[in-house]
Formats: C-alpha cells, structure tokens, sequence
C-alpha cells in the first residue's frame, strides 16, 4: 500500500485482486463442469452437460459470495493506518 492512498484507493485494489481470481477461475472452471458434465451424463439418466438456468444460477452465487468475501478484507485495509502498518513490518 502506498503512503498518500485513500481509503477508496485501497478498497479498490483489494476488489479489483479478489475478483480478478474470482473471474480467472470462473473461465477455467466453465469449460471444466461442461467436460464433468459430459463424462457423468452417460452415467446419469437426463443430466444435461450445460444448463444454463443452472450455470446462472450457481454464477449469480458464486459473484454474490466473492463480493461478499472481497468487501469484509477491503473494509478492514481501508481503516488500517499506513504509517502503523509499516511501523509493524
């Protein structure tokens, strides 16, 4: 963290680092569940590989919990005094 940034500075880079992983492992994870999908629907009867009700679903609560999980850390980096931070290092 640089000394001079705004509480809305930090808020911003610990958002942008959260959901940067978050839409890096969606893009990996979508082609993966197509391919389990694939594999488990000669296995079990009527399981569509990509539903897309299901897939908007599970998306929606997936941004809902990494919002979530992004928000509580940011909150508490934007209260943390820089010059105390770095006095602890």
């Amino acid at each position: 963290m640089a000394l001079g940034a705004g509480a809305s500075d930090v808020m911003r880079m610990v958002w942008r680092d959260s959901l940067w992983m978050v839409g890096t492992g969606t893009l990996m994870g979508i082609p993966c569940a197509y391919v389990i999908g694939k594999v488990l629907q000669s296995a079990l009867f009527r399981l569509e590989p990509f539903d897309p009700w299901t897939a908007a679903i599970s998306f929606t609560a997936l941004l809902g919990v990494a919002i979530i999980a992004a928000w509580i850390p940011a909150r508490r980096a934007a209260r943390i005094d820089p010059m105390i931070a770095l006095r602890e290092e």
